[in-house]
């Protein structure tokens, strides 16, 4: 798993996670999520939600767990809300709200 030469990852997704899509939380609507990434996965149908202190991750959560299947894209749009789009055939977006 290394090579010389090479520099090994900081932290890896594992199980295998087949990512796609990452996005960074910046949003004041989840303020328990500032500065978190989203890590969709489609292999692993779940989002990834890795939360980083000084350039470590010191905790992880899975969000959606096989509950929309393959994950294609996860974003944080202007309006504050995260999106997130599946690898269905006919394809759907989810939006993400913060619970009040």
């Amino acid at each position: 798993r290394q090579k010389e030469g090479m520099v090994d990852p900081v932290y890896e997704l594992l199980p295998t996670h087949a990512p796609s899509g990452l996005a960074m939380v910046t949003s004041d609507l989840f303020p328990n999520w500032k500065g978190n990434l989203l890590a969709g996965g489609l292999r692993s149908e779940r989002i990834r939600r890795l939360v980083i202190q000084d350039y470590e991750v010191i905790h992880e959560e899975e969000l959606l767990l096989r509950t929309i299947g393959r994950i294609r894209d996860v974003r944080e749009e202007p309006n504050g809300h995260i999106y997130v789009l599946n690898d269905i055939s006919n394809g759907a977006l989810y939006r993400i709200e913060p619970r009040n």
